[in-house]
């Protein structure tokens, strides 16, 4: 909680006039007449007056010092600017984490500064242009056609579509597009469809069924600037990490004429790990940073694009302290196979097939870099896979009665299968789900 501010001195009128006319029996004893109507009880609250009023003042901090204090902080006051609006601008640039420090710092700077973006870049971006990051409306849309690169959709219009919606359609993080509507037309009177139609044809063809997304602008406190220029055909940009920006998502760079509407899909994740060398011609207490990244797509092995890690690189090198080493590189991925032969529930009423897919992505889920773990925010690094844990996770699937056999590895009698031998090796170390093989019988 805030400091409290202390009061220089809060005597008030009151308290000023009592205390002096206490004074006047002791300083002044042929002074007797004390009504109102004397000029001397007439004096004397009038200086009591004029000192409340200096009092006043004490307690006051004049506008140019607090100017002074949000230039401190590396604000800068706009003309016309409230200086109140100044402050509070001033305070949240101090709040804001853009030097790393701590593993924690590191982290934060990463995830909010560094973007991976696709398509690349059309047009030629300078350093400080405006950057936001978009955020999903609730409600997805629908879509009741094959987009494969049309300019006109049909979807089903449940949340308002307008011309000029920024829209994200996603093949379940296969392919992405994200485009504007170039205009929207109701289909039936009830308005329970629409045809849209896009300002750009789409790269990728997307299924019936595929939901659109429409995203919106952000809160002013999200707002950052690209940090340095970024060309033509840029497929990376990195921003100034003052704004704590997400790690993936979606990012509208503007350009002063309209805007560039980029898909971010780098990194997903991020772990900093603080590693001291003991080794011939290093200093013991040198220190290395090491900076995981991990990319924001689910596959066998995903591997941080080069521009990507450089550019992680440059970042904290300009932000961290000067006797930090910076190592920026990828996890190191331990394969993990599953097979396991699961009972059907006859209650559940599901099919042999349907099981069997639940399973499967039951187990790839948990152990997902990005979607795994207890918590569903990605497996942590070093952890080891537990044979208890699996046969938890397939017992609760929908239509598995329970487990009949589970093998991990090919090796039915694995209870735990540590990610490294070593401390230092397991700290950088993910599961890498090579498969996951379930076979559904009945009782």
């Amino acid at each position: 909680m805030p400091l409290p501010v202390p009061s220089l001195d809060d005597r008030l009128f009151d308290d000023l006039t009592a205390e002096v006319r206490a004074l006047i029996p002791r300083n002044f004893p042929a002074w007797t007449d004390h009504n109102l109507s004397d000029p001397g009880i007439t004096l004397l609250e009038l200086f009591a007056f004029l000192a409340e009023a200096a009092f006043y003042q004490l307690d006051q901090i004049p506008e140019r010092t607090l100017e002074r204090f949000g230039e401190l902080a590396g604000a800068t006051r706009l003309p016309g600017e409230p200086v109140g609006v100044f402050l509070r601008r001033a305070v949240e640039a101090m709040a804001a984490i853009n030097r790393a420090i701590t593993p924690a710092d590191t982290e934060v700077v990463v995830a909010s500064g560094v973007f991976a973006i696709d398509p690349p870049l059309s047009a030629q971006l300078a350093a400080a242009t405006p950057a936001a990051m978009l955020v999903p409306l609730p409600g997805p849309v629908t879509l009741s056609v094959s987009a494969a690169g049309d300019l006109a959709l049909s979807v089903a219009a449940a949340p308002v579509l307008r011309a000029g919606d920024l829209v994200r359609l996603d093949d379940r993080g296969a392919a992405a597009d994200l485009t504007e509507l170039a205009a929207v037309a109701t289909v039936t009177p009830s308005a329970s469809s629409a045809a849209v139609t896009l300002s750009a044809p789409l790269r990728y063809g997307h299924a019936a069924g595929i939901a659109l997304t429409r995203m919106a602008e952000p809160a002013p406190a999200s707002q950052a600037t690209l940090a340095r220029d970024a060309p033509a055909g840029a497929s990376v940009v990195v921003l100034e990490p003052a704004a704590q920006l997400r790690g993936s998502g979606v990012l509208r760079i503007g350009t002063g004429v309209g805007t560039v509407p980029v898909l971010a899909t780098g990194i997903a994740r991020t772990q900093v790990i603080a590693q001291v060398i003991a080794a011939a011609n290093v200093f013991p207490a040198d220190q290395v940073v090491k900076v995981l990244l991990v990319p924001g797509a689910d596959g066998p092995a995903p591997a941080t694009p080069p521009a990507v890690t450089q550019a992680v690189f440059e970042l904290l090198r300009d932000r961290s302290p000067i006797t930090s080493r910076i190592q920026v590189v990828d996890p190191r991925y331990v394969p993990v196979r599953v097979d396991a032969t699961v009972v059907r529930d006859f209650a559940s009423l599901l099919r042999k097939d349907v099981v069997q897919q639940n399973a499967q992505t039951a187990i790839q889920t948990f152990l997902s870099p990005l979607r795994g773990g207890d918590d569903g925010s990605g497996w942590p690094f070093g952890r080891s896979v537990f044979r208890s844990e699996l046969y938890q996770v397939l017992q609760d699937t929908a239509g598995v009665d329970h487990v009949q056999a589970l093998l991990i590895n090919g090796d039915a009698t694995v209870g735990e299968l540590p990610l490294a031998a070593d401390t230092a090796t397991a700290s950088i170390s993910l599961v890498r789900l090579t498969g996951a093989v379930i076979t559904v019988v009945d009782a």
